[in-house]
């Protein structure tokens, strides 16, 4: 079934580009990656998913959307209680972020919601989002083995792994069939390319070729043909794609479609991003990170204090920096 605006279907049938068949549903080819905390909201996602590709909430802290629930959680003790209404809050606001990215996508495309494997609140996010009513489930950093166990009540739900290799696509569907569940879709993430929460285990692995594009979804596709399930896991590639050029290229690859984000979608006017002085000098010190890595590694180690030392300074402004007001967070809703 078509899920995409009549005016963007009929483009799309005069691209070189094929369409996303997920879950019975003709979609553009496109994922809009989930993006914490915050920046993918509901209105980023809702709007994504109206224009009938897939929109994506990030599961992280959503709280901070909601001037209330930031209230609620705001001045508690710093014990377990305000762990507990912390955790609260942030259910409370994936059920009110689904209903309203729900209500702005009008019926199109398809609403996901990314959750992180390796935080506490895993299992309690994934079962909120479920009884919310989310299309699909979408984890990463971590390998999410029970996913067909706490979705099980669920089964119209799509499961999304996110993996980097395709020993991991291996494992994963070898122990979701165990549980009669095969992913109904798998992102395919370049730990380099997308600055990923897994695949590689130092900084060295990043440039690994096993996490190419050209050798991880062939040999994906190559398993799956093995295993008697061609043609039922579409394949995401994450990490690099910023235009209908990459899509091209990785769906000559085999891949179904692309997963797009942070640069083109985290500050289009949808996004809730809005940067402040302390959210540009929290950007300053995250892109010296890279040049400080490096540095080290070569050996040069006076040029690579320099860096790390500017990096201090440019926390020190921080301190004079007037925070912002209960549910004014840089990442806050209008």
């Amino acid at each position: 079934m078509n899920f995409i605006p009549a005016d963007l279907h009929d483009k799309l049938r005069r691209s070189p580009l094929a369409p996303l068949q997920l879950g019975g549903r003709t979609l553009l080819p496109i994922l809009q990656g989930g993006m914490g905390v915050g920046v993918s909201g509901h209105r980023l996602a809702g709007t994504v998913a109206g224009l009938g590709a897939v929109g994506t909430l990030s599961s992280v802290d959503l709280r901070r959307h909601y001037p209330d629930l930031m209230e609620k959680t705001t001045g508690l003790p710093q014990d377990d209680r305000a762990k507990t209404a912390i955790n609260a809050a942030n259910l409370e606001a994936i059920d009110r972020e689904i209903r309203a990215a729900r209500a702005l996508s009008d019926g199109r495309g398809l609403l996901a919601i990314n959750v992180m494997r390796a935080v506490g609140e895993y299992a309690a996010s994934v079962k909120q989002a479920l009884q919310s009513g989310i299309d699909a489930i979408v984890v990463g950093a971590g390998l999410p083995l029970d996913l067909p166990d706490l979705a099980k009540d669920h089964p119209n739900t799509l499961l999304i792994p996110i993996l980097s290799d395709a020993r991991g696509v291996q494992l994963i569907v070898r122990k979701w069939e165990r549980k009669r569940r095969l992913p109904d879709a798998i992102i395919i993430e370049h730990p380099r390319l997308a600055g990923g929460h897994l695949g590689a285990a130092s900084v060295g692995d990043l440039g690994d070729e096993r996490f190419n594009f050209d050798r991880v979804i062939p040999e994906s596709l190559a398993f799956f043909r093995s295993a008697g399930i061609e043609g039922k896991i579409p394949l995401i590639a994450a990490g690099g794609i910023r235009s209908a050029a990459d899509i091209r290229r990785v769906q000559a690859l085999g891949a179904a479609g692309g997963d797009v984000r942070h640069g083109p979608l985290a500050l289009i006017s949808q996004s809730p991003v809005q940067l402040t002085v302390a959210n540009q000098l929290t950007l300053l010190r995250i892109l010296l990170i890279p040049p400080f890595v490096v540095l080290t590694l070569y050996g040069y180690i006076g040029t690579a204090l320099i860096v790390f030392a500017l990096a201090g300074l440019t926390a020190v402004p921080s301190k004079y920096i007037k925070a912002p007001r209960v549910g004014e967070s840089p990442v806050a809703l209008e």
